[in-house]
C-alpha cells in the first residue's frame, strides 16, 4: 500500500538537526486532517525510561532516536527508527501510519534498525539494546 503523505521540510530539516546531535529523539506525526507528517516533539532529553512513558498511549507516533549504547568498551551512536503503534489506537490511524512509514524513513533516509511497538514493554532498554547492537 503505497503512501502520498506529504513529508514537511521542517521534518526533514530537524532530522538533520538530530543527525548533528542537536536533538536525542524527534517524534513525527501524521496530522489526520490535512494529510501530512509533522513534527510532534523534537527533545533532548536522554532519559530513555522517560521518552517510552511518556508516548501517547492511543495514538501511533514514528520517532528517530539517536540510540547510545556501549559495546566492547567503545561508546556508540545508532540513529533508530521506531513505529509506535500502540494496541489501543484506532485502526484507522493504524493502517495509515502502515502505509505512510516507509515515504517518512525515505524521505529522512534512515538507514538504522526499525523497532516496531504496540506496548511499553516492547521498547525496555535491554530488549532494543540487543537488536540495535547487533
Amino acid at each position: 500500500m503505497a503512501s502520498d503523505i506529504p513529508v514537511l521540510p521542517e521534518c526533514e530539516q530537524m532530522y538533520k538537526e538530530l543527525q548533528a546531535n542537536e536533538f536525542q529523539y524527534i517524534i513525527y506525526k501524521i496530522d489526520m486532517p490535512n494529510s501530512e507528517f509533522i513534527v510532534d516533539e523534537p527533545s533532548r532529553n536522554k532519559n530513555w525510561n522517560e521518552f517510552v512513558y511518556n508516548l501517547p498511549e492511543d495514538e501511533p507516533r514514528l520517532i528517530v532516536y539517536n540510540f547510545q549504547f556501549e559495546r566492547d568498551g567503545v561508546a556508540r551512536t545508532k540513529i533508530i527508527f521506531i513505529n509506535w503503534v500502540p494496541k489501543p489506537a484506532p485502526m484507522e490511524y493504524k493502517k495509515v501510519q502502515g502505509a505512510a512509514k516507509g515515504t517518512l524513513k525515505q524521505s529522512l533516509k534512515v538507514v538504522g534498525p526499525e523497532i516496531q511497538a504496540e506496548w511499553p514493554s516492547e521498547l525496555i532498554y535491554e530488549t532494543v539494546l540487543e537488536r540495535v547492537a547487533r
